[in-house]
């Protein structure tokens, strides 16, 4: 590891009392971390050296499909269940769209923005988009429990059993199975 690289862990949704600047700061999948996203870019920028470079990475929580193999789907219902009960906590799940305007309201110049289809299992064309669909499907299967028991236990609107909330993932887990639901994810960099 570099000299000049530190790992720590903080709450970022509080004020960032650094004694460095920093020439590089990275976040990955932090939609679903703060009610005020605005902060976490004003901090960064404030706490960044002279030509410092903010780097996120991040997908919009709305699973979206090119034809209608979504409609109905228990995905589709987890990822509205999730969403509300997200927003009844101030939590803008689809904030990521706003990324770009964050930067720009902050004072970030020079702002390069890609964005892309990620596909949820391997249905896509092509072997580079069905490994990216595995990777991704793996690692929604792997966080389904640590994003889903609480929100959708405690902080929706209409409070879900835990038993409920166990039946609607295993549903999930077939349906992210599926091949022939074709869901994605947009990702912004």
């Amino acid at each position: 590891m570099a000299p000049n690289c530190i790992f720590q862990i903080d709450n970022l949704s509080l004020p960032w009392d650094f004694d460095l600047k920093f020439d590089f700061i990275h976040g990955r999948s932090l939609f679903h971390c703060f009610s005020n996203p605005v902060h976490i870019f004003q901090e960064a920028f404030r706490t960044l050296a002279d030509g410092g470079i903010l780097e996120m990475q991040d997908f919009i929580f709305d699973f979206r499909s090119p034809d209608d193999s979504l409609k109905g789907s228990a995905l589709q219902e987890w990822s509205k269940l999730l969403d509300e009960a997200f927003k009844s906590k101030g939590i803008d799940l689809t904030c990521v769209s706003n990324y770009r305007n964050y930067f720009e309201e902050v004072g970030f110049e020079d702002i390069q923005q890609k964005e892309f289809a990620l596909p949820v299992g391997s249905w896509a064309e092509g072997e580079s988009r069905k490994m990216l669909g595995h990777w991704c499907q793996a690692n929604i299967l792997e966080l389904l429990d640590a994003i889903s028991l609480l929100p959708l236990t405690t902080c929706q609107p209409k409070v879900m059993s835990l038993q409920a909330v166990e039946v609607l993932l295993e549903r999930v887990r077939h349906d992210l199975q599926d091949p022939d639901i074709h869901a994605y994810l947009q990702v912004y960099v």
